[in-house]
């Protein structure tokens, strides 16, 4: 199958040629964000579609709204197959990689807040000094020869109020 990459300006950069749209060679990322309903412990995001033939090279999450909890609690992140947010598949949870409950006592997390697989980026997103990095689950970040939908999840020890909002990422390379 032969590949065209183009630039549009309604568009941006793309390829023809390939059913998702990755463009071959050049990392890329896709997001999407999860809100708060209030009254549970965990915020999912949509659908990140990753093009078949790619390998991951990072995931991301950054608090876009306010978060506040019912109490001080542990907060991680999570990257899975499934849609109710359950699933580890790409990173396991560290149920306190973004604040324990015990030694950093937080019951709200600011805008800007986050962590990433990327040390420096987990640095310079741990606005309350308390991260820990996450870490990509060994033997799963290449994707096969059909494109995948990841969710990325906030997982809380604590019931999160209603409204705030986390933006999931996920970086890639398309090999085909």
């Amino acid at each position: 199958m032969s590949v065209k990459i183009i630039i549009d300006d309604a568009k941006g950069l793309y390829q023809t040629g390939a059913t998702s749209g990755g463009v071959v060679g050049i990392k890329q990322s896709r997001s999407s964000s999860g809100v708060a309903a209030g009254g549970d412990t965990l915020i999912v995001s949509g659908p990140i579609t990753i093009p078949a033939n790619s390998l991951i090279t990072g995931y991301h999450a950054v608090i876009t709204s306010a978060l506040s909890f019912a109490d001080v609690a542990d907060v991680g992140f999570r990257f899975g197959d499934n849609a109710d947010g359950t699933d580890a598949t790409y990173l396991e949870l560290v149920v306190d990689s973004l604040c324990n409950a015990n030694d950093d006592a937080l019951n709200a997390l600011a805008v800007g807040t986050g962590n990433s697989t990327s040390s420096s980026l987990s640095t310079g997103l741990d606005t309350a000094d308390t991260n820990t990095t996450l870490t990509m689950k060994a033997g799963a970040q290449k994707i096969g020869n059909a494109d995948v939908d990841i969710y990325g999840a906030l997982v809380a020890s604590q019931n999160i109020d209603a409204g705030g909002t986390v933006q999931f990422v996920v970086e890639f390379i398309t090999f085909s």
